[in-house]
């Protein structure tokens, strides 16, 4: 620790810059955002229906994670628009999410997001819920990822 030569108070230690990155947005944004407007996502209600909770508590189950979601990954957040486990929606800027929509054909999986260089200090593993592990399906809509299907635990 360092110290101030004039009052021998500690200095400010500088800040390491985190490894972790908000995803590149798409090329296709201004497009993904119209539509998500023109659909009226954004309007409606989280859905809590019995199916969509049906098949978050399969994904949660056949995964063997604590956390499932359905999301919409909008310019500035994650929306969950039905959940599993989780409580409010996050920054997009950290959110796995937004990642996810990027992958049309593929799932996105971090197997130990502590370990893996670009989240290790995304703030959803380092703080509160301590995320180990993610999936994501992206949910496409015109070729546009609108969002995901996915899940998460605190432990890889």
């Amino acid at each position: 620790m360092k110290y101030n030569d004039k009052l021998l108070l500690p200095s400010p230690e500088p800040k390491a810059r985190p490894n972790w990155r908000p995803a590149a947005k798409p090329e296709s944004e201004e497009y993904r955002i119209r539509l998500i407007c023109l659909l009226n996502l954004l309007e409606t209600t989280p859905l809590e229906n019995d199916v969509l909770q049906n098949i978050l508590k399969l994904a949660k189950r056949m995964c063997r994670t604590s956390y499932a979601a359905l999301t919409l990954v909008t310019e500035e957040h994650c929306v969950l628009k039905s959940q599993i486990g989780l409580r409010s929606s996050f920054d997009r800027s950290i959110s796995m999410c937004s990642h996810a929509i990027q992958s049309p054909t593929q799932a996105y999986v971090i197997e130990n997001l502590e370990k893996d260089a670009r989240f290790s200090d995304n703030p959803l593993v380092t703080d509160g819920l301590k995320l180990r592990f993610y999936a994501g399906i992206p949910l496409f809509v015109q070729g546009v990822g609108l969002g995901t299907l996915c899940v998460m635990d605190d432990r890889p």
